[in-house]
């Protein structure tokens, strides 16, 4: 490859870089109005006039081919890179595939990606009491008292501290703040949460204690 650096063009001296870190065979040339580069000066240009008088052309001519056939048969040793110690290039591994397992390929990284994003959203969960809302189990009115208030019984998977910090903070809702509580164990983690009071909100009871219940703090 001849490589002209007259006008000193960044973009040629960014691919003669590229030509001379892989060592190919190159052989550089210029006119005799552009200024050695300091980096480079120590290569040999082959130098032809700038205004292409014909003798000089000629002369320029006959060194060009000179400098293009002994370039052929030189070896890699001999180049600039190669002057200042053995360089090896790696090769690059290229594998074939088709677009069905390409697709499949970028799946599985989907998948992978989904999956670590639901582990480290499950480990949150767990750390702060993972679906603690269970279900609502009775809703009605307290027939064990005369004093006609409704009763919603709910069962919850969760520690007593962060059961006890739910109830407080529904406690803060204007509507819920008369409501009667009462709770106890059914197992290891579950509790059974009873709520009195007169005109209940069934639906939006439900949504504002599991909604209060899953962010409370659990110590």
């Amino acid at each position: 490859m001849v490589c002209d650096v007259s006008g000193r063009n960044p973009n040629v001296f960014f691919e003669l870089g590229i030509r001379m870190a892989t060592q190919k065979p190159t052989v550089i040339v210029k006119d005799d109005k552009t200024t050695y580069p300091f980096d480079t000066a120590p290569n040999r240009y082959i130098e032809y006039p700038r205004d292409l008088r014909h003798p000089a052309m000629e002369k320029f001519k006959k060194q060009l081919i000179a400098a293009l056939e002994k370039t052929i048969n030189q070896p890699s040793e001999n180049s600039f890179i190669g002057q200042l110690g053995p360089f090896q290039i790696p090769d690059v591994q290229v594998a074939a595939t088709t677009s069905e397992n390409l697709m499949l390929e970028k799946l599985d990284r989907i998948e992978h990606a989904v999956q670590e994003q639901r582990s480290s959203r499950l480990s949150r969960q767990d750390r702060l009491g993972h679906n603690p809302f269970r279900a609502l189990t009775r809703f009605g009115h307290d027939t064990s008292l005369d004093d006609d208030k409704e009763v919603v019984e709910i069962r919850v998977d969760t520690g007593e501290t962060q059961l006890q910090n739910a109830l407080e903070e529904l406690a803060h809702f204007p509507e819920f703040e008369h409501l009667e509580v009462s709770y106890e164990r059914e197992n290891d983690r579950e509790w059974s949460v009873n709520l009195r009071g007169f005109d209940l909100n069934e639906k939006r009871l439900r949504k504002i204690f599991g909604r209060v219940l899953e962010n409370a703090i659990p110590f």
